[in-house]
């Protein structure tokens, strides 16, 4: 699986390519919360996961505030689960240089990707060798 270990905890994910963050940016305040998609965001509406390890380099991300589970559609979009849908369980592996990381789904091998326009949906796609699917934690005090 991986060799990766990092510590359950609250993170900010920053694209290692773009330098902008995973989120959802402004949802709209209804419950249960849309499952919107993650997207490559601004730092000033950056927004903090969580990291919870699973086991065999195994970790449920889940957005903070929202406490929605991050999964993929059949489409390759990663995105909030809707309520009561199940987690995906991600991989993180070593990126391409120190302190850098990958995360993929565990079946298929995709990488979280980001778009080349900010606010373009954050994708799983097969490796591409590209910093635009590294990956750095940033700890979160929020």
């Amino acid at each position: 699986m991986s060799d990766i270990s990092i510590p359950p905890g609250k993170y900010y994910l920053v694209n290692v390519a773009s330098g902008s963050y995973a989120g959802v940016g402004p949802v709209p305040p209804i419950y249960p919360p849309f499952p919107s998609p993650l997207k490559a965001v601004g730092h000033v509406i950056k927004e903090p996961f969580t990291l919870e390890p699973k086991g065999e380099g195994k970790y449920i991300i889940t957005h903070k505030a929202l406490r929605l589970p991050v999964v993929y559609d059949d489409e390759g979009i990663v995105r909030l689960a809707r309520q009561g849908q199940k987690a995906t369980e991600w991989v993180i592996v070593r990126g391409y240089r120190p302190d850098r990381y990958r995360i993929k789904t565990d079946k298929d091998d995709l990488y979280w990707t980001v778009g080349e326009q900010n606010w373009d949906p954050i994708k799983v796609e097969d490796e591409n060798n590209d910093s635009s699917q590294e990956w750095r934690f940033e700890e979160a005090q929020w």
